[in-house]
């Protein structure tokens, strides 16, 4: 079962289409926009347990910092997803 969750990133000055592009590329990325400060971008991921997302997102030039929201649906307490808590 997929798990979802919004990331809320930072990116560097000037990275934000970039950054969008390059996660509009991941499978697991289902939408991701630009947004009004503090963060520069919002995206919606859906991930299996096993995917290690957090990895994929490091690979990605331009962010600086991501925040990790999981949804109330799919948060379960004491498993791991892949993605920060």
């Amino acid at each position: 079962m997929a798990n979802k969750a919004i990331l809320l990133v930072e990116v560097a000055l000037g990275k934000s289409a970039e950054v969008i592009c390059s996660l509009k590329r991941l499978e697991c990325v289902k939408s991701a926009e630009r947004v009004t400060p503090p963060y520069d971008v919002i995206a919606t991921v859906e991930v299996e347990p096993s995917q290690a997302v957090e990895r994929q997102l490091g690979m990605i030039d331009g962010i600086t910092r991501v925040a990790v929201c999981r949804t109330l649906d799919s948060a379960r307490v004491g498993a791991s997803y892949g993605i920060p808590a």
